[in-house]
């Protein structure tokens, strides 16, 4: 068994991911962090894509290539929608901007994302 007893970088991925998640008006257990030889996030949306009203929509977050929206497609594969440029570790309010312009929706500020993903 391989023991890591330095896990701050997964604390703050957890500190990170629940900012993001807050930012976003979700609740619950919505989220996973990876913490072993690729750090990463995932984070299940509320509501569809108009151009993948079947599919489920998650964010994903790696250490490479910041964040990106995937869907769920058949067998399982995650297809990327589309990617937040900038930062690789962006304000959480940035991230929810983002998130809500993927679903349509302007927003003036970032508190009304939580509403505007609510409605989805």
């Amino acid at each position: 068994m391989d023991l890591d007893f330095d896990d701050s970088t997964t604390r703050a991925l957890r500190r990170y991911a629940r900012s993001v998640t807050s930012a976003l008006g979700l609740g619950g257990d919505c989220w996973c962090v990876q913490g072993d030889h690729h750090v990463g996030i995932y984070l299940a949306l509320d509501g569809r894509l108009d151009a993948y009203p079947d599919h489920d929509v998650a964010l994903l977050w790696d250490e490479r290539h910041g964040w990106s929206a995937v869907v769920e497609a058949d067998g399982g594969r995650d297809v990327v929608v589309g990617r937040l440029d900038g930062l690789a570790v962006p304000w959480p309010g940035a991230v929810a901007e983002w998130v809500v312009g993927l679903f349509g929706r302007p927003t003036d500020t970032p508190d009304t994302a939580a509403a505007l993903l609510q409605a989805s």
